[in-house]
């Protein structure tokens, strides 16, 4: 499991800079490259905003892990961040690879490598700013 985070989380951040870093992408405008992030940065206030609720409804962190005793509001939460989580995982495992080499060797489409790049980055930040909340919160979120 490790080798796989690392594969995702480290390999495409850093094919995204040696392209830029080369001049090989031409960087998109700011709007654009707001709107690449947008799916990474939404849903890492969902983890955040997730962690706050659970620690208000619950007046202190899980003990045990699951979602037993959970008020259903926010069961409904954990519920779609962890479902956000799974899309955007799988979409960087699976689909993301194949994007980038496709953008990156057809040359008419080379313009949109510099924004799977980006996504590649804010992926990347997504999985830092994970390790920062409580680490009773990040024992329940991973077991």
């Amino acid at each position: 499991m490790l080798g796989i985070v690392l594969l995702i989380t480290v390999i495409p951040p850093i094919a995204g800079i040696v392209a830029f870093r080369s001049g090989a992408l031409k960087k998109p405008k700011a709007g654009e490259a707001l709107l690449c992030a947008f799916p990474c940065l939404l849903w890492i206030l969902m983890y955040y905003s997730l962690a706050m609720h659970m620690y208000q409804s619950l007046g202190a962190w899980p003990e045990v892990i699951g979602t037993q005793g959970f008020p259903a509001a926010l069961l409904r939460h954990s519920d779609l961040t962890m479902m956000g989580f799974t899309v955007l995982f799988f979409f960087s495992l699976f689909v993301w690879p194949v994007a980038f080499a496709v953008t990156a060797w057809v040359e008419r489409w080379r313009r949109y490598a510099a924004r799977l790049a980006i996504y590649a980055i804010s992926y990347s930040a997504v999985w830092l700013l994970m390790f920062v909340t409580p680490s009773e919160f990040r024992n329940w979120w991973w077991d």
